[in-house]
């Protein structure tokens, strides 16, 4: 996964590079460095791919629907 900075903190999603690559918004040859990381590195881009699978199910909606609603829960209490 590649993504860029953004007012949604990225970095926390992607754990400071553990699940992906980022590069800050506008920055093409950052962009561009890190599409080569993944194109050149086989190695990189089947890690990256495993992890980030693995990082978007603890975001799925059947881990992250339970969790909202407990939160909505306590605070209707």
């Amino acid at each position: 996964m590649i993504a860029s900075r953004c007012e949604l903190e990225p970095e926390e999603i992607l754990d400071h590079r553990s699940y992906g690559l980022l590069y800050n918004p506008g920055d093409v040859e950052a962009l561009t460095r890190q599409l080569r990381i993944v194109l050149d590195e086989p190695a990189v881009a089947s890690r990256l791919g495993r992890a980030g699978s693995q990082r978007a199910e603890e975001f799925s909606q059947d881990t992250i629907l339970p969790e909202i609603e407990r939160h909505i829960a306590a605070l209707l209490v």
